[in-house]
């Protein structure tokens, strides 16, 4: 068969790890159906909550997790294209073992469908447990439809997980300042700027005299190629009997902007809804950061961010041991993973 495995050993991972939820599940299961490491997950969805029964003496119980219908969805789908071994896919199910037998370079079907058997289902949390998976499947383009058109708290909508641009195409600045000032604020300005957002466009949009000799307002625009803005503005009133000469108060005001700017766009172009899922994403692709950098595997979730965040890193580094996560994951040097 095309692309067949070796058989490995399955690895254990207990369900109530971190978030504990269906997270953890999905996770580990489309790494598994990349990587070709077969898992055994116990006490799924260990944190959660599927019902209330009667205990002794009429007490009310909370009974914990199980599989829903989302997760074997997916998951039917991904033992499907791996010609997996399962145990447990049915929904209630504590405990799943996932023993994937092919990898992604074998899918030969160029579209299908996933569509879980409850309409309560989520479609983006369907999706997040089999992208992985697609991702390396080939050259060839894919078309992929999952159905189950319910919002689902705490999911990622379809529109939420569209490209944004991030990047700062161009600045519009104000001036609003002494006429004496305007040309060397002016000059100032486009420096701090440029060694901030180097070959970023930038246009004085508005300069005009404030009509008093101390007073100095400046506003810095970033936008994006998609139209999104951010803006940070400084106000200065200059000291009396300052002796400052004019080159060096425009360059101070023009560095204090400027960095103030900077400082407001997203550094990393994700926020902690994001983080989760490009944790997987990052740990299976390759980065050279050095042997300095190197630290060891750890057995709790670790980072920055959310706890979903955490766990993601977590579930990543133990399928991936190749993986490392730096600088409380930050920095991330993947697993290489190549498929012949």
């Amino acid at each position: 068969m095309v692309g067949q495995r070796r058989k490995k050993k399955p690895l254990l991972l207990d369900g109530r790890t971190g978030e504990g939820g269906g997270q953890l599940v999905r996770i580990a299961v489309a790494l598994s159906a990349v990587t070709g490491q077969p898992i055994r997950i116990i006490n799924v969805r260990g944190n959660r909550t599927s019902g209330r029964r009667v205990g002794k003496r009429g007490a009310m119980q909370v009974t914990g997790g199980g599989l829903k219908n989302q997760h074997v969805a997916a998951i039917k789908f991904l033992a499907e294209v791996t010609d997996a071994e399962v145990e447990g896919l049915v929904v209630g199910s504590k405990t799943l073992t996932f023993i994937p037998n092919v990898g992604p370079t074998a899918l030969l079907r160029r579209n299908f469908k996933v569509v879980p058997e409850s309409s309560g289902a989520s479609a983006m949390l369907a999706f997040q447990a089999i992208l992985p998976f697609l991702l390396y499947a080939g050259d060839e383009r894919l078309a992929h439809r999952t159905r189950a058109p319910r919002p689902h708290t705490g999911a990622p909508e379809r529109p939420y997980t569209e490209p944004a641009d991030f990047e700062v195409k161009t600045i519009d600045v104000t001036m609003i300042v002494p006429f004496r000032l305007q040309e060397t604020l002016q000059g100032a300005l486009s420096r701090s700027i440029d060694s901030l957002f180097p070959g970023v466009d930038i246009n004085f949009a508005k300069v005009e005299d404030s009509g008093h000799g101390t007073r100095i307002y400046v506003l810095l625009v970033g936008i994006s190629a998609a139209g999104l803005r951010w803006g940070r503005d400084v106000l200065y009133a200059v000291p009396k009997n300052n002796n400052e000469t004019s080159a060096s108060l425009s360059e101070n005001i023009s560095r204090l902007a400027a960095k103030a700017l900077f400082s407001e766009l997203p550094r990393s172009g994700e926020d902690e809804g994001a983080d989760d899922e490009a944790a997987v994403v990052e740990g299976v692709e390759n980065l050279d950061i050095g042997a300095e950098a190197s630290e060891a595997i750890t057995s709790e979730p670790f980072g920055h961010g959310t706890l979903h965040s955490k766990t993601a890193r977590w579930i990543s580094q133990y399928l991936l041991p190749d993986a490392r996560f730096h600088q409380m994951g930050d920095v991330v040097d993947g697993a290489g993973i190549r498929f012949a």
